[in-house]
């Protein structure tokens, strides 16, 4: 489990009580009944509305995860087109409903727009922080997404029993990005993400796990100009105009 530093859960309202309660047993975070000025991240419950505060900066800044609003929502009733890069990577005119693993979640942007396209979808997620915010967001989408669901832990844990338990067609990765030199370039959602989740360093030997399990391919999401991960070169890759996913076919 990636450990998040100085995180917690705090409900704004006694009605948000008892989730907030639920949530900091099942990930394994500490409850503040008061906020303390000591904690760098808390997860501010309120009507039942997940929402990352990070009080280290000023002004504070905050993160929520929505599959119902904002660009996934709009993703949703635009319509997301399989000849699109993310669509073909996948090999959809191929494939009809495939088991694809999200082994890198994240903010879950792209697990949502790979089950939109009729896959079923398991997001994997080991950071406790992140795991919370998707639990509920998967829970207040399912009435528009059924396809979509979470697992908490470490993917270089669940993979392997995944291997002999229901292997996946396709294992997609999308590890983070590279920190740019200049600061302002980065976004402020991937700024909360690198304080809150710190360096990765298993990235090769996650790719090399994922090539192992998945039965048809692995697909990458790297920048556009960034060298394969691992230094692994693809067996071919679809390019965007400023990411590119690296797709590793499985050999007959």
């Amino acid at each position: 489990m990636n450990a998040s530093p100085n995180t917690a859960i705090l409900a704004q309202t006694p009605a948000d009580m008892a989730l907030a309660k639920s949530l900091a047993t099942q990930f394994q975070l500490p409850l503040l009944h008061s906020q303390n000025s000591s904690t760098r991240f808390l997860i501010s419950v309120e009507n039942a509305e997940l929402t990352l505060i990070d009080t280290g900066l000023h002004p504070q800044r905050t993160l929520s995860i929505s599959f119902t609003t904002g660009k996934n929502a709009y993703r949703k009733r635009t319509g997301i087109g399989k000849k699109q890069p993310l669509g073909k990577a996948l090999g959809l005119h191929k494939f009809q409903q495939p088991f694809v693993v999200d082994a890198t979640a994240g903010l879950g942007s792209d697990a949502f727009v790979i089950a939109c396209l009729g896959c079923r979808v398991l997001m994997i997620e080991r950071n406790p922080v992140l795991s919370a915010l998707l639990d509920q967001a998967v829970k207040h989408a399912s009435n528009i997404v059924q396809n979509l669901s979470l697992c908490h832990g470490d993917a270089l844990n669940i993979l392997p029993q995944l291997s002999t338990r229901e292997p996946p067609h396709i294992v997609y990765l999308d590890p983070m990005f590279p920190q740019r030199t200049k600061s302002a370039l980065v976004k402020k959602d991937m700024q909360m993400l690198q304080t809150l989740l710190g360096e990765t360093t298993d990235q090769a030997h996650l790719l090399n796990l994922a090539r192992t399990v998945a039965t048809e391919r692995v697909v990458v999401k790297r920048p556009a100009k960034a060298l394969p991960l691992a230094k692994n070169p693809p067996t071919f890759s679809i390019n965007g105009k400023t990411i590119r996913y690296d797709v590793y076919v499985q050999k007959a």
